[in-house]
């Protein structure tokens, strides 16, 4: 099937916003994952990236792509953080070369890039400039420090770590200033993310054996379940909109079933859901009025659209091979 068909059923929906902006993601119809990009309101994909990339967050300076690469030379593993300009020409290192390179997050500026590497221990964090030179050190924790989320300000980080046992979030200024540890339970807490104006912060938090999405304020108070809900199921992943208002995340409703679940951020209720087969790695347009998520709904793993009501759901891609971990940047 042409992937022209899906996409300009969706660009005519007759009401609100056409999608806009560009998404990379990780296309395997060669057989090892690539980076690809489509840009609205072209209907066709074209790649970005040589074999073994996959993106990372979308540029704040929209000019270039975040990229790890994941290669096996002669029985050694090796990641690395790029960044590829979105016009074409050589990739640039923002990375020395290690076991593990994960979880890159641009400051709010675009400045720089926060991720967490191997390279001098089990895992810790770093700070790399757009710019060049050597990566910043962050933090030097036995246990490690993973899931670095910057704060929309440019003044903090926060992120998981195991420095004290189990794991916990912990915040700390991006100018190597003290560290605070902001949870204090015996289930691990990690994936911290900020709402987009700081005013709070949620993450993935395991209690009677399941991980929920909660959230707290910036200091660590005023923590709860970001819904109230007693059924067996598990969250995995999750993402604010634009505005703070609302979150969607990934549900594991069955050992075969995962739902993408809107949820209004301030009512604490669900307001949309996408079901049917497994559905994962949502993310947001820049304005907020689409969602796009990897689903197996059709068979093979494609990329669909999604008004963030439930509505217009329509499939984006129609390739053989997986099409994946969706980023959408302007």
């Amino acid at each position: 099937m042409s992937l022209l068909a899906p996409l300009l059923a969706c660009t005519t929906t007759p009401t609100g916003t056409p999608p806009l902006g560009r998404i990379a993601f990780v296309a395997e119809n060669s057989g090892v994952p690539e980076t690809w990009v489509l840009a609205f309101p072209s209907a066709a994909p074209q790649p970005l990236a040589t074999a073994g990339t996959f993106p990372g967050a979308p540029d704040p300076q929209e000019t270039d792509a975040l990229l790890v690469s994941s290669t096996d030379v002669a029985g050694a593993h090796r990641e690395q953080l790029w960044l590829q300009p979105l016009t074409g020409g050589p990739a640039r290192s923002l990375s020395i070369a290690a076991d593990f390179v994960r979880n890159p997050a641009w400051s709010s500026d675009g400045q720089s890039v926060i991720f967490e590497s191997s390279a001098l221990s089990f895992r810790d964090l770093y700070r790399s400039s757009r710019s060049g030179g050597d990566a910043v050190r962050l933090t030097d924790a036995a246990g490690g420090s993973f899931d670095p989320a910057p704060s929309p300000d440019g003044t903090t980080i926060a992120y998981a770590s195991s420095r004290d046992g189990d794991l916990e979030i912990y915040a700390q200024a991006l100018d190597l200033g003290p560290t605070r540890r902001l949870t204090h339970t015996p289930g691990e807490d990690r994936r911290p993310a900020f709402r987009p104006d700081g005013g709070r912060l949620g993450w993935l938090a395991t209690r009677d054996g399941r991980a929920r999405v909660w959230t707290m304020a910036a200091d660590g108070s005023d923590a709860l379940a970001l819904v109230d809900d007693t059924r067996p199921l598990e969250h995995l992943d999750f993402a604010w909109s634009p505005d703070g208002t609302r979150v969607v995340l990934v549900e594991q409703t069955s050992p075969t079933a995962l739902d993408v679940v809107v949820v209004d951020a301030v009512r604490r209720r669900e307001l949309a859901r996408v079901t049917g087969g497994l559905n994962e790695t949502p993310a947001w347009s820049p304005d907020g009025e689409w969602l796009v998520l990897s689903s197996t709904r059709s068979g093979d793993r494609e990329l669909w659209l999604v008004r963030p009501d439930g509505t217009a759901l329509r499939q984006l891609t129609d390739r053989k091979g997986a099409d994946w971990l969706p980023r959408w940047g302007h």
